[in-house]
């Protein structure tokens, strides 16, 4: 069969959609492995501010244990605020930090498959 004036042929379609289900499924095993990693990087982000959290209760029970007055009281319940407050912020900066990254990751992969495609209906 001959070419078409715009270099569509026809004869060679079965190749080409085979080779841009290729494509399309290559992306996708990369965008998967990169929400993949970034469920375990955020399962580790959880797991560590757990753990920090026990740490921070475990001092806590510490001193309340030890003997006091109000003021002392008052004092550990400031710098309790305080350091509840940080790790809030440490947790949720770092979870935002980790969907930036992965956003990005994700629009980079679909930049690359769309211009895959175009350089490939060019090439057609």
């Amino acid at each position: 069969m001959a070419t078409h004036k715009t270099g569509f042929d026809p004869a060679r379609m079965p190749e080409a959609l085979g080779e841009q289900y290729r494509a399309q499924a290559e992306n996708m095993r990369a965008m998967v492995n990169t929400m993949v990693e970034s469920a375990q990087q955020l399962s580790a982000i959880q797991l560590e501010t757990v753990r920090d959290a026990q740490a921070q209760q475990q001092r806590v029970m510490e001193a309340l244990g030890k003997p006091g007055g109000q003021q002392e009281l008052m004092s550990l319940q400031g710098t309790l605020v305080s350091e509840m407050m940080k790790g809030w912020v440490q947790y949720w900066t770092r979870v935002a930090e980790l969907a930036q990254h992965t956003q990005g990751d994700l629009v980079r992969i679909a930049q690359q498959s769309a211009d895959q495609s175009a350089r490939e209906s060019k090439s057609r």
